[in-house]
């Protein structure tokens, strides 16, 4: 501690009758479907300052086990990787369908509107710059409000179908016959 004195009155700075801090859960949300809204948004450079992120902070709505926590998501608008600006600007696509928003012109038109968060649990791996990374909730999708609670087999637009059961499966090829086998 440096030799400084430090001014100790506190007197009329205390609110006597504050509440203490609420305890945080920084736990790792089960893989599943949640009912979550936008609360927070903006959009910042990106860490090497070569593209603009959005950054959303969705609020857990239901189920109610997780109701209040936080879940956090970087969204690619611009960037000098193509494929990462694409994957972007189609993760931005789901939302503003989700959330019903045609046209975006303000991050704050996303909020407050419930949609369903598909979630699952990144393993903890070191990336491609040799940092170890912990593991991590990351949002696979998001649907509307309608689709939260829903078995899962609906299957959403956006997945491949597998083939109709009622299409004949194509004919094996056939080998020509060796000599010996004729």
């Amino acid at each position: 501690m440096s030799d400084e004195i430090l001014d100790t009155d506190l007197s009329g700075l205390v609110d006597e009758q504050a509440a203490p801090q609420e305890a945080r859960n920084f736990d790792l949300l089960p893989k599943g479907d949640y009912l979550a809204q936008v609360e927070e948004s903006g959009k910042k450079p990106t860490q090497a300052g070569t593209g603009t992120l959005l950054k959303l902070t969705w609020r857990i709505l239901e189920p109610a086990a997780f109701a209040g926590r936080k879940l956090f998501d970087n969204i690619n608008l611009t960037n000098p990787n193509p494929q990462a600006q694409e994957i972007g600007q189609r993760q931005l696509a789901s939302i503003r369908a989700a959330t019903g928003v045609a046209s975006l012109k303000r991050s704050e038109q996303l909020h407050n509107i419930p949609v369903t968060l598909k979630v699952r649990i990144k393993a903890a791996h070191r990336d491609r710059k040799g940092v170890d990374r912990e593991a991590a909730n990351v949002i696979d999708d998001y649907l509307p409000r309608s689709e939260f609670g829903k078995a899962p087999a609906a299957a959403s637009p956006r997945q491949a179908t597998a083939p109709a059961a009622n299409v004949a499966a194509p004919a094996p090829a056939t080998k020509p016959l060796l000599p010996w086998q004729k």
